[in-house]
């Protein structure tokens, strides 16, 4: 029986399983692993064990269908989720992150899946992958309203902020720019100055992207001057470097490099200089 649910466990990870990940996922789990458990399952053309790394893959899907019926149907599916979740922990590869996201949320752990699912959304977009970084953010999008995470709760309007920076950060500039129109509408309407301001840079950092400079200036002076007004001094150096460029490409060169040399002392001040690239590369 304890073999049954640790091959269940191995069913929730994947067709392909990690020896070191199935390993910590049962212990999570509270499951032994017998010795001879995988080569029982070799000689009977169950499984396959990989040469180039550590681990094993089921040959057939139908038996592995089959070990996550019956974790389904004996009421463990959950909990071999959370095991699974668990054992992923702490790896921050965008991958890994989707994954553990991915087993929170088919553990039940929908609130705790939020920040994962955020998290794997900004690490595709590092690495430039459009496609799974809307899937990530869909996938929150999913998480939090079976979390009951309403456009009142400060978490949603913390996530939304940053879905759409993700969502720019990929390319995906459309789906950036509706987050961004949502992000003002939520600051507006419920009285959140930093969700709104965000909101503004975000539509302007969308027109900047697609090379549309005067488009660009207007939300992102609206949002410097918010950001002046409340003593936001990292926020305030950040925009005034995303308004010099605003402004150069709009060939406003001498607004552009006072806005660009503002910014290089803001950082300064700010004690955040390693940010201020953008700036003197603008300059």
């Amino acid at each position: 029986e304890a073999d049954g649910a640790a091959l269940e466990l191995a069913a929730v990870l994947g067709q392909r399983v990690s020896a070191d990940e199935w390993a910590r996922a049962c212990r999570h789990a509270g499951l032994p692993i017998s010795g001879s458990l995988i080569e029982r399952l070799v000689e009977r053309r169950l499984a396959k064990v990989r040469e180039e790394e550590v681990g094993w893959d089921f040959v057939h899907g139908m038996f592995r269908e089959s070990l996550l019926r019956r974790a389904a149907d004996g009421g463990r599916s959950e909990d071999h989720h959370r095991a699974a979740a668990a054992a992923l922990q702490g790896q921050l590869g965008a991958p890994e992150l989707a994954r553990r996201a991915r087993h929170l949320a088919d553990g039940d752990c929908w609130a705790e899946s939020l920040d994962v699912f955020l998290h794997a959304s900004e690490a595709f977009a590092a690495r430039g992958d459009a496609e799974q970084t809307a899937s990530q953010v869909a996938a929150w999008e999913r998480a939090a309203k079976a979390s009951s995470i309403s456009d009142a709760d400060e978490p949603y309007r913390v996530g939304s902020r940053r879905a759409a920076t993700a969502l720019r950060r990929s390319g995906q500039l459309s789906l950036a720019l509706r987050y961004a129109e949502r992000c003002a509408h939520l600051g507006r309407a419920f009285g959140d100055s930093l969700t709104l301001r965000r909101g503004l840079r975000e539509r302007g950092l969308v027109a900047l992207a697609r090379g549309y400079p005067d488009d660009a200036r207007k939300p992102l002076q609206t949002a410097l001057s918010m950001a002046e007004r409340e003593g936001d001094i990292h926020d305030t150096a950040q925009l005034a470097s995303e308004l010099g460029l605003a402004l150069a490409q709009s060939g406003q060169l001498e607004a552009a490099r006072e806005h660009l040399l503002r910014a290089v002392a803001l950082h300064g001040r700010a004690g955040t200089e390693a940010e201020a690239g953008g700036a003197w590369m603008g300059l």
